[in-house]
């Protein structure tokens, strides 16, 4: 049986439109994709490494207002757990900062005391009272 089109005249297997050509277009284009969301994550955290490095040390009275997670990984049980506490300053404002698993277990909703922080990132606290 002939595989030719006969209103198109274009042959199911080696035509422009084969498989064998658009095969090869699809797995370059996935790859590039790939590539660029890889390259645009790596110049994001590189942008936010030098906005917080150019940000002055701060040191603020602030009270801990709350304590949340965020697990994710491979449904085969491999899984990363990120921990964030969240800040409230004198004048009202608040701002949350990702911390190590420590810092997370020590600290409780309630605590007062300074905080010491450059841009969003977490750099230690000092409890005066709880």
């Amino acid at each position: 049986m002939d595989f030719l089109n006969t209103k198109t005249g274009v042959s199911g297997i080696d035509g422009p439109f084969s498989i064998f050509t658009i095969i090869p277009i699809l797995s370059f284009i996935v790859f590039a994709i790939i590539i660029f969301v890889i390259v645009a994550s790596i110049i994001s955290s590189l942008r936010l490494k030098a906005k917080n490095d150019a940000a002055p040390r701060l040191k603020s009275q602030a009270r801990v207002i709350s304590r949340r997670t965020d697990v994710h990984g491979m449904s085969e049980g491999s899984t990363h757990t990120d921990y964030y506490i969240t800040f409230e300053f004198e004048q009202g404002s608040r701002q949350e900062f990702q911390v190590d698993d420590y810092n997370y277990g020590v600290l409780i909703e309630g605590d007062i005391g300074i905080l010491e922080h450059q841009g969003n990132r977490y750099l230690g606290f000092e409890r005066t009272r709880s």
